[in-house]
């Protein structure tokens, strides 16, 4: 479980964004998984096909202005990321999808591929309730970089049913999904449940 899967800074005129892609075996918001091997071909494919500049905003297929920079495959013992994840950096300049990553309305990567599925019976343990601290906030025009304390129950589907995070500069967070908290002050939060 990585302790901080989307980071940021600024160097120069441009902004950098790094986060996982996919992780192996971590189910994902469609209740799907894939195998470490197969991350590590689609990463090297994405590569190798030269789709650095591939980078769109909700899958809607039109370059945003943001590329890739760094593509590697995290390996055991990466501090930051989950072992045999796909992780990219891109970098971006001023302009609206910087705006959205600082925001929080963009707060990760999303795979867009055409994967044949099989399906596999596994044993998946879903936790119950949750507690642990989100990753920091970029820093704002309103608020200075921060992160909260969170708690989150869930349900038997492995939805959540309730969450809250602890007031921090005179705020908190609503959390109704499984990777963010709701926005508050203009910003949101990721959080990981170990």
């Amino acid at each position: 479980m990585p302790a901080l899967v989307m980071k940021t800074y600024s160097f120069g005129e441009y902004h950098y964004v790094f986060g996982e892609v996919y992780a192996p075996l971590q189910v994902d918001t469609d209740g799907e998984a894939m195998a470490a091997g197969d991350i590590q071909k689609m990463a090297h494919d994405f590569i190798a096909a030269g789709m650095v500049n591939a980078i769109d905003r909700e899958h809607n297929h039109i370059e945003c202005g943001a590329e890739v920079v760094e593509s590697f495959i995290a390996r055991k013992g990466d501090p930051d990321y989950s072992e045999g994840a796909w992780v990219l950096g891109v970098r971006m300049k001023d302009g609206p999808v910087w705006e959205a990553v600082k925001s929080g309305d963009i707060n990760g990567f999303s795979v867009d591929a055409l994967v044949k599925k099989t399906t596999q019976r596994v044993l998946v343990e879903l936790a119950k309730i949750a507690s642990g601290d989100t990753a920091l906030s970029t820093e704002e025009e309103m608020l200075p970089s921060h992160q909260h304390t969170f708690y989150v129950e869930f349900g038997e589907d492995g939805r959540v049913k309730f969450g809250k995070t602890d007031d921090v500069l005179g705020h908190t967070h609503n959390i109704l999904s499984t990777v963010t908290t709701e926005k508050a002050i203009g910003h949101s939060h990721r959080y990981f449940v170990e």
